[in-house]
């Protein structure tokens, strides 16, 4: 029997079915306990994200991760720029389309970019010999 099914029960370790039963009955005890532990730790993770003050704290921590840089640093370079893109200057609608422009190879914050900027220098992997020929091409060879 052993490795076949029997009962409901899959590759049972114990011959004994009595002795199966037991073994489920504490392997699922532990597996609720570790269950309720992690319900308790999301409740507090949404209980922590609607504290006042913590999405800038999150933001801020997000910065200083990826770019090294703080709130602060990135409310004052979008200032300077007089909330607007550094490229296009536009004036995205949502804070959600501000990204912080990055060069790859130093890591060296360059400025605040609309989503649609971003992408653009993404897709051109900031090389400024690629951005010459789109420009020669947009303008017709002039």
């Amino acid at each position: 029997m052993v490795g076949e099914r029997h009962r409901g029960f899959f590759n049972m370790p114990y011959k004994d079915p009595q002795r199966q039963r037991a073994h489920n009955q504490v392997y699922s005890q532990k597996w609720q306990a570790r269950s309720e532990i992690k319900a308790r730790r999301n409740e507090q993770q949404k209980l922590r994200r609607l504290q006042p003050g913590h999405k800038a704290k999150e933001q801020d921590w997000q910065l200083r991760r990826r770019y090294g840089i703080t709130l602060a640093k990135y409310t004052s370079l979008l200032r300077a720029q007089g909330n607007r893109c550094a490229i296009c200057d536009d004036a995205p609608s949502k804070s959600s389309d501000w990204h912080v422009d990055h060069d790859h190879a130093t890591g060296a914050v360059r400025g605040i970019l609309c989503r649609h900027c971003n992408r653009a220098l993404g897709a051109v992997r900031d090389n400024v010999e690629t951005l010459r020929r789109a420009i020669a091409y947009l303008t017709g060879g002039q």
